[in-house]
């Protein structure tokens, strides 16, 4: 798979060393990552600066993909490096893509 390909799945690099990537695999990750701690799902939602209410932050979708994903693959060096250079150039949000 090259690496647009895997961007478009919402696939993102958890490991440089080993080159893992990995995406968010199911619609419910919050309500699950929230099952798994001594959270309520509200707290993994945060409001922006607009007043809007997100969980488009980045950060738990992140932890998410590092922890808690059963959908990681190990992908060559150059593809790795070329999906981080995807995600810093399109500054775009890890969300669920079925």
């Amino acid at each position: 798979m090259t690496a647009r390909e895997l961007f478009d799945r919402g696939y993102l690099g958890i490991s440089n060393r080993y080159g893992l990537v990995a995406r968010i695999d199911r619609p419910d990750w919050i309500e699950y990552m929230a099952g798994q701690s001594f959270r309520s799902a509200a707290e993994y939602y945060v409001r922006t600066p607009d007043g809007r209410v997100t969980n488009d932050t980045g950060m738990w979708g992140e932890h998410y993909c590092r922890v808690h994903s059963r959908d990681q693959q190990e992908v060559p060096q150059g593809t790795y490096r070329a999906l981080k250079a995807l995600w810093a150039e399109h500054n775009s949000k890890i969300r669920y893509i079925p």
